[in-house]
Order: C-alpha cells, then structure tokens, then sequence
C-alpha cells in the first residue's frame, strides 16, 4: 500500500494506467493535502472508473484537459458555454442594441452583468473540475468556488427580468432588485459555511434561490395580467429554463443513470454532465428570452407612455 500511495501522490500508478478504478484509490493518506481524497477527488461514490491519477501540480492538472477521463465531459460542456457566454454581449450589441432606435446604455449594462455571471459561473466550474484531483484543499477551495458561480448566475439572471417585467414601476424593480440581491448574499454566506455539504442541501438552496423568481414574476401577473407579462417577462422562455434547470436537478440529485448501471456511464452520460447540459441550455434560453423582452419593449418609443 505504501508503495502505490507514493506512486499516486507522484501522479502516477503501479502499473502506469492512464486511469485509475474507484478501488485503486487509497482510502486513506498520512499527507494532510490529500487525506481527504476518496472524498474530495472522487465526488460521486456511483463513478466507478475514469479517475485521473493524483496531480504533483496544477500544471499537471491543467493538462489533464487533453486526456479523455471520467471529467472530460463535465469540463468541456462549461469552458465552451463560458466562452460562448463572454461573446454574448459583443452579439447583443451587434445585432441588437445598435439596431434598436430606442435602446439605452441599461439594456447593454443588464445583458452584459447576465453574460459575465453565466461565464463566470461556468469557468468556475471548469476550473473545479480541472483541478479537483490535485489536492483535498484545491477541491474544496474550488468547489466553494464553483456553488458561489452557480449563485452568481442566479442572480444576475434575475436582474434583466426584474427590470423588463416591471418596466413601467421603477420602484417595484429597486425593491426586488435589493430582495433578490439579499438572498444571493445569504446564500452566499450558506455557502461558505461548513455545514453546507451535501448535495441534497445545495440543490435545495438553489432552488429557494430560484423559486424566488416566482415572486416577481407572480407579482407582475397580477399588476398587468398574462399576455401583458408573457411578452415582457418572455415567461415561456422562462417556464423552459426552469424546466430545464429543474430537471438537470433532480438527475443530479438521484445520479441517474450511473446508480443504476455501473460503468456504463463513468466516462460519457453520468448525471453531472447531463446536469451541465442542461444548465447551459437553460442560460441559453433565458438569454434568447431575455433579447424578446428587449425588442418588445424598446420596439416602442416611451414604452410606459405609449
């Protein structure tokens, strides 16, 4: 045991496999960066197989990124939706905001605070799932990284949907604004407590994070009615990013399919990677809901007047 322990922490393995199987991975270690290993690096007990060998460094990490592992898919479905996400702001301005008569410097403001959370939501996770089997304090420290990014585009997607759908009462927008911005920073200080550790805690925060939306949203139905909302608020598109987001949830939470089919899914098909899947086609589709509720409203000249 001692031999193969030395042979891990140097990156490498007894007989040189490029992965490791879930019972190759020492319970236990006497170096404190890594003595929580089977925990921090593994992640999902379900995983059978696919595990990068321990990293003497993050370079040795970061190069991990060329080789196909049990993270491959979960890294790249991020680094793209982050590097998608960081240009969505140069398309909105381009085909878009300068082509609108009656556009202001909000609108721009708004879709770029939406855009840079989702990237950087996403490049917090790329960068968990990259370096996560360098150490138990880089998994940790990166994790915590990774929640704060899924708080982060929470909410700042709700900040354009605040302000299109309660366009015409400047006060109800301030006052959700603050709200919402008080439960991101409670979650935030959730987050980083110890407590905060089971994947079931997480997903249900998040979710009162996000069923929050239905505040704003619920309020706005009974100042101005449905169809009114359905075109400010984009709420189809909304309801599908929910759908969506909640869906890619619930996978999460019960690991299908990789509770029920070891191996099967360890390296392509694990719920993690369904879970981003989905969590970037929910940003997506809010983001494609977000420019409908910019043409309706600045389709028109002194909207609320008109």
């Amino acid at each position: 045991m001692k031999d193969t322990e030395e042979l891990l922490l140097k990156g490498l393995s007894p007989d040189q496999p490029r992965h490791l199987h879930l019972h190759q991975i020492p319970v236990s270690f006497t170096k404190p960066s890594i003595w929580k290993l089977n925990k921090d690096v593994r992640g999902n007990k379900h995983i059978l197989s696919g595990y990068r060998t321990i990293s003497p460094s993050v370079a040795d990490s970061l190069c991990t990124i060329s080789q196909w592992h049990n993270e491959t898919i979960n890294i790249f479905t991020h680094l793209l939706g982050s590097v998608l996400f960081l240009l969505a702001p140069f398309y909105f301005y381009t085909y878009h905001y300068i082509s609108s008569p009656n556009s202001q410097p909000i609108d721009i403001l708004l879709f770029t605070t939406y855009s840079f959370g989702v990237s950087a939501c996403f490049g917090f996770s790329t960068s968990y799932h990259l370096v996560r089997n360098h150490s138990a304090a880089y998994a940790k420290f990166f994790n915590e990284l990774d929640h704060l990014g899924i708080i982060l585009l929470m909410w700042t997607a709700s900040l354009p949907s605040i302000y299109y759908g309660l366009i015409c009462d400047p006060f109800l927008q301030a006052l959700y604004w603050i709200l919402m911005t008080a439960l991101a920073a409670a979650c935030t200080a959730a987050t980083l407590s110890p407590n905060f550790a089971f994947p079931v805690w997480r997903t249900a925060l998040y979710a009162t994070l996000g069923m929050s939306s239905l505040v704003f949203v619920t309020h706005g139905v009974l100042l101005y009615g449905l169809e009114i909302q359905t075109q400010r608020m984009a709420l189809k598109f909304m309801g599908w990013m929910a759908v969506l987001n909640f869906t890619g949830a619930a996978i999460y939470v019960i690991r299908f399919p990789e509770r029920w089919h070891p191996y099967r899914f360890d390296f392509i098909g694990a719920s993690h990677q369904i879970f981003h899947v989905l969590i970037v086609s929910a940003a997506l589709v809010h983001f494609w809901g977000l420019l409908g509720s910019f043409e309706h409203i600045r389709g028109v000249e002194n909207f609320c007047g008109a």
